[in-house]
């Protein structure tokens, strides 16, 4: 599979529309072409994020009816010609990324623009507890007001990245049926803190990490005594909320993770459980 072809079954292999053997035609040339890759990392958040803002509406009694009637009526009247020349406009290059930029852009094309300024995430919490940090940054992703610093799909990429900057490990797992996004690292109130995105379908998971030994000595962060208790007894502590949000807390060795989805607690314990066999279940 070469450059051209990629392109064009992009948005084909974010929905999942590929045969077997094409979508390991795809996979193999994105993990030889980093242009390549980092379009369909990009296809793949933006579908994510359009997905997730998106309602579906009922549609009115009679309309689509209504519209098949007027359609109808116009093809009699020129309407086919005109039909001829939209379809030819949309096909000319500079047409569907005007499009896409005119309709994503307050939720998607921000968030992923690179070299901006980075945003602290934790910067300005007026709270020091772990789980509200971790919503309170899910938000901000999903509003686009967090963008990753690093946006890649290869694992190794953000390894370096975080690579010397934390007191503890930052993990990446690969998660079932999930793709790497990027990263964001901050501080807060001098304790380091890493960010991970990943997707999975058409959902956005958004992993926060930091120093286990710091919250538990609950001086710069901190955790619900409920949740520190359980994590402390099991190594995880998961919980879903009335808004559809759920928050998947766990620890391995020094690093302590939050997991927040708009997914049900049941779906997001499997993303975060089923890549690989191992002690921890899936890390």
């Amino acid at each position: 599979m070469d450059c051209k072809e990629f392109q064009e079954k992009v948005s084909a292999a974010v929905d999942r529309y590929l045969r077997n053997e094409e979508m390991d035609a795809f996979t193999e040339h994105g993990s030889r072409c980093p242009e390549c890759q980092y379009e369909y990392e990009i296809e793949s958040v933006t579908k994510a994020v359009v997905r997730s803002k998106a309602k579906l509406l009922p549609v009115p009694s009679g309309l689509l009816e209504r519209i098949a009637e007027q359609i109808n009526d116009e093809q009699n009247s020129g309407f086919a010609a005109m039909q001829t020349w939209l379809l030819a406009f949309l096909q000319r290059p500079f047409v569907k990324p005007a499009i896409v930029l005119s309709f994503a852009s307050a939720v998607v094309v921000v968030f992923l623009t690179t070299g901006q300024p980075p945003v602290n995430p934790a910067a300005d919490f007026a709270t020091d507890d772990v789980i509200q940090q971790s919503l309170t940054n899910y938000r901000a992703v999903m509003n686009g007001d967090i963008k990753p610093q690093l946006v890649s799909g290869r694992s190794e990429n953000l390894k370096s990245f975080f690579s010397g900057k934390t007191d503890f490990p930052v993990l990446l797992p690969t998660m079932k049926s999930c793709s790497l996004v990027g990263g964001v690292l901050n501080d807060h109130s001098g304790a380091a803190l890493a960010h991970v995105l990943y997707t999975h379908n058409s959902n956005l998971i958004y992993v926060y990490q930091a120093c286990w030994q710091t919250v538990i000595k609950g001086e710069r962060l901190k955790l619900q005594q409920q949740a520190k208790d359980e994590l402390q007894r099991t190594g995880w502590f998961a919980e879903s909320r009335p808004d559809g949000q759920t928050i998947v807390l766990w620890t391995k060795g020094t690093t302590l993770c939050a997991a927040v989805a708009h997914m049900s607690k049941k779906d997001l314990i499997a993303c975060l459980t089923e890549g690989e066999d191992s002690e921890y279940r899936g890390w």
